[in-house]
């Protein structure tokens, strides 16, 4: 009996499955998967907790997009900096850089998403924001507690990003699996 589903380390499953002996798991994934009650924790938000939506046709021909330019991510350096009021604060990255953009008027925000590798087929996303200096440079002024991953730029509007990343702040790619045949 196996459960297939690719997840997060962080939340105490392996990437790839579940085996008879991680049984105590089975019955959250039968519940999830009957669609019967509330979406199972990693079908959460990390941030809020909030279920995440459901990803619609649109959502995934952007995101299977993203992924699939995944080889293009830059690594943007860090820039330790100051507001007039203050320093830039964790996970606040849209804030930081809108204060910044306010403070700085020749530089630009850039839209994308952070993105994280699992394995050679699996990703998590997350929404992002850096600074793009008048020369096109860019930099994060968003302070980061554990190690930087590498900027995927979003390619449409800054609508768009925004209208997604309501509905998807963290985002697997591809979409995690369950099959529950074997059991």
């Amino acid at each position: 009996m196996v459960l297939h589903l690719l997840m997060d380390v962080k939340r105490g499953i392996q990437i790839g499955s579940i085996r008879s002996s991680e049984s105590r798991y089975l019955p959250l994934a039968q519940k999830c998967y009957s669609n019967r009650g509330q979406a199972a924790p990693w079908m959460r938000s990390r941030t809020t907790g909030e279920a995440t939506a459901e990803m619609t046709p649109p959502d995934e021909k952007y995101f299977r997009a993203l992924y699939e330019r995944r080889a293009t991510a830059e690594m943007i350096p860090f820039m330790n900096v100051s507001f007039s009021h203050g320093r830039p604060k964790c996970s606040l990255c849209h804030k930081n850089v809108a204060t910044w953009v306010r403070e700085n008027p020749e530089c630009t925000p850039v839209r994308g998403w952070l993105i994280r590798l699992h394995g050679e087929n699996q990703s998590k996303m997350h929404a992002h924001s850096v600074v793009s200096r008048p020369d096109g440079t860019l930099f994060d002024i968003t302070p980061m507690k554990e190690r930087r991953p590498n900027f995927l730029r979003h390619t449409g509007t800054e609508d768009e990003f925004f209208d997604i990343e309501n509905r998807h702040k963290d985002a697997d790619w591809p979409p995690l699996n369950f099959s529950l045949a074997d059991f």
